[in-house]
């Protein structure tokens, strides 16, 4: 199966909720039961054929249905989502051409892969991260903190064996990664001055942190 998310900030958007696309039945079938409490029948089943049908929970589910109003912000979106690509793509690369050969860390581009271009990460490495975003914001800029590494987060740290030092790229990252704004709409001004703050106020930062 592969999932796909519609949260707000995403390129395909109807606030909340996601989809799910399966090349097995049987997995199909389960999810459709575990998105809606476990239940063998959703509303509409349960009243087809012209009566009343008695409905069973067969595992263990949740509430993760997409309303259908939600749902219909979606198709139009999906339709021209090429044509809205091409913006981030064009933003993403200013991001890219500003910060090359700097001290930042950037995510490798991949020539054979399309990226959907949904956020620009950096790595601000040296353990100066977490002061690199109160200096961000201090000057107005809005970012956030996206990816945690995985295998150190509470639920998994007590439940898989091995050390930080068993997954050291993801620990990196989880403790480097720093979103900057990237959205349609996000004007030159605007980006020009997300990267001067990061030049003059986070790059110091790394320097620093090296010296």
């Amino acid at each position: 199966m592969a999932i796909f998310s519609f949260y707000a900030t995403k390129n395909v958007t109807c606030g909340e909720g996601g989809a799910a696309i399966f090349n097995s039945e049987d997995l199909y079938r389960k999810t459709l039961e575990t998105r809606l409490h476990g239940m063998s029948a959703i509303a509409v089943d349960r009243f087809s054929g012209g009566r009343y049908n008695h409905w069973d929970m067969n595992r263990l589910g949740t509430k993760a249905n997409l309303p259908d109003l939600l749902a219909a912000l979606l198709p139009h979106q999906i339709a021209t989502i090429d044509e809205r690509l091409p913006e981030r793509k064009r933003l993403a690369d200013r991001y890219r051409a500003a910060f090359a050969g700097g001290p930042l860390r950037l995510v490798e581009q991949v020539d054979t892969a399309v990226s959907a271009e949904h956020l620009f990460v950096i790595g601000v490495g040296n353990g100066a991260r977490d002061a690199a975003i109160a200096r961000l914001n201090e000057a107005g800029v809005s970012v956030t903190v996206n990816y945690r590494s995985v295998p150190e987060m509470s639920f998994y740290r007590t439940r898989l064996a091995g050390s930080a030092e068993s997954w050291p790229v993801s620990r990196q990252w989880g403790e480097e990664t720093l979103t900057l704004p990237l959205f349609p709409g996000l004007s030159e001004a605007e980006q020009d001055h997300v990267i001067s703050t990061v030049r003059n106020h986070v790059y110091p930062l790394i320097a620093a942190d090296k010296a």
